[in-house]
């Protein structure tokens, strides 16, 4: 099932939030020419665009003529009035020989991205784990539709494997997807930081762990600091993550090293 030109604007707005930190979606909408709202509302799937409005945001993206051609067949293969438009428009782009290079892409932002995934994976080794999506949610308290379309993500990105109806993680690992935008780890980061927080406000203190430690020390020494907790981590896994067959929750471990204190090179850049 073909997906949405969609994917050619969060790959775009991920790859230029890369390379500029300060890049807003205000900026992006400013790039395409267009109203913000109108942005937002099109990336969130509740408007769509016209022949002519594809056409201009093509340009405006820079895409190649190949990818112009997709893109616009996609808006159009979604919101053409007359139904054979958008039936041979679905057509053209489905044998387009660059679709799956940009699924892929924005699957792997989404799969970084949303703390759910990993969760999920994890699930697969609870003792009593239920191949079901309402099951699957309730654990998580998140969404069925969430909880089914990252499972079809997963799947499509060898991440999951499904084997006499029955779901298994791959060998490969849920640590090892590369060429990840630090933008969209960073939002990974900043959600997992949320669930903290929501531990903290929401869970008694013998259900969880916060702790913290600040300390003066040689900037110097990041690097060994940084090893160091590495190193603890692999020791943490290998003592806690190991095939037990008795595990019957999925944890967070989330850690954080960072400075306090401000340089001058720090307080000239602001």
């Amino acid at each position: 099932m073909i997906e949405d030109y969609r994917v050619f604007l969060n790959t775009k707005y991920h790859d230029r939030c890369e390379k500029n930190p300060n890049y807003s979606l205000r900026s992006f909408a400013r790039d395409l020419e267009m109203n913000p709202s109108c942005l937002c509302n099109v990336l969130k799937g509740k408007q769509g665009l016209s022949p002519k409005s594809a056409q201009k945001i093509a340009e405006n993206l820079k895409l190649s003529s190949t990818e112009k051609k997709l893109f616009c067949n996609l808006a159009e293969a979604q919101h053409a009035r007359n139904p054979l438009k958008r039936k041979l428009a679905t057509i053209r782009a489905e044998h387009s020989q660059i679709w799956e290079e940009y699924k892929i892409r924005d699957d792997i932002f989404k799969v970084i991205a949303d703390w759910y995934h990993f969760a999920i994976v994890e699930l697969l080794y609870l003792k009593d784990f239920e191949y079901s999506i309402p099951w699957m949610a309730r654990k998580l308290n998140i969404f069925e539709h969430e909880a089914s379309e990252a499972i079809q993500r997963m799947l499509s990105l060898g991440l999951i494997k499904e084997k006499d109806g029955k779901l298994i993680a791959s060998e490969t690992g849920t640590t090892t997807i590369d060429g990840v935008p630090s933008v969209t780890l960073r939002n990974f980061h900043r959600q997992v930081l949320k669930k903290a927080v929501d531990a903290i406000n929401s869970l008694p203190v013998d259900e969880r762990y916060v702790s913290a430690m600040t300390f003066a020390a040689n900037k110097q020494e990041l690097k060994a600091m940084s090893d160091y907790i590495i190193e603890f981590r692999r020791n943490f896994a290998s003592r806690f993550c190991n095939d037990q067959p008795s595990k019957d929750a999925v944890f967070c471990l989330s850690l954080q090293l960072f400075p306090f204190t401000t340089s001058e090179t720090d307080r000239e850049k602001t």
